[in-house]
């Protein structure tokens, strides 16, 4: 059973009377304070029928208080999420450039993806000779054509080609088209699984992994010309 103040009374050891004679002397206190409006019970006393209105609209804007609250968490912790989503991408991204030769900017990109992105399959083809453009543009041509990255679920076709058998296991893909800038042609298809369908999504934004794939194809085709001496 709860015990109630009473007129003149004191609650944990705070005499009314000095309370209500605060807030005589000072009375712009709540206008210091408005929040506490927001988590005091005030009856409002006047006009029948005016004080359920008026309970009703306070009672509406504390609730849209409470949802722009949970809106701004949410687009806080978003930010954060881009925030070290950045960093990690500026990671892989320096340790790319610092790369020696093809072979070692190929493993450092995978031991990134697999480390530090949580990608349970990466697969990396190059068209060549034991790689066909063709058979590539067969399965993935829209994509191809559209130099955009490929989200969400890809066929099980399309997943024996690029994971090979442990594509069996995966939920959800993005495929990321590698485009030779210099000469406007596609020279091969950088792909990141997981074992999660929800993962990755037609819907999710393409924005950073865009990048990534820019980057990517940017520092492979500067190898390869390297190593070919063009």
């Amino acid at each position: 059973m709860s015990e109630k103040t009473q007129p003149g009374g004191k609650e944990g050891g705070i005499d009314e009377a000095s309370v209500v004679a605060y807030l005589l002397q000072h009375q712009s206190f709540f206008s210091r304070h408005p929040y506490l409006l927001d988590e005091l019970d005030i009856p409002h006393v006047g006009i029948e029928g005016a004080a359920s209105l008026l309970e009703r609209q306070v009672a509406q804007l504390r609730e849209q208080n409470r949802e722009l609250a949970r809106k701004f968490q949410f687009m806080a912790q978003n930010a954060r999420a881009n925030e070290q989503l950045l960093e990690r991408l500026q990671g892989l991204v320096l340790d790319l450039i610092d790369s020696d030769d093809l072979g070692e900017a190929m493993a450092r990109l995978r031991a990134a993806l697999e480390e530090k992105f949580n990608a349970d399959a990466v697969a990396l083809k190059l068209f060549g000779p034991d790689v066909s453009e063709a058979s590539a543009r067969k399965l993935f041509g829209a994509a191809l054509e559209r130099h955009t990255p490929l989200c969400g679920y890809l066929t099980p076709e399309q997943l024996a080609y690029v994971f090979g058998p442990a594509g069996s296991g995966i939920g959800s893909s993005v495929l990321l088209p590698l485009w030779d800038e210099l000469h406007d042609r596609c020279v091969g298809l950088l792909a990141v699984g997981s074992a999660d369908p929800r993962r990755f999504h037609a819907e999710m934004g393409t924005a950073f992994v865009a990048h990534l794939g820019a980057v990517v194809a940017r520092v492979l085709c500067n190898h390869l010309r390297a190593e070919s001496g063009v």
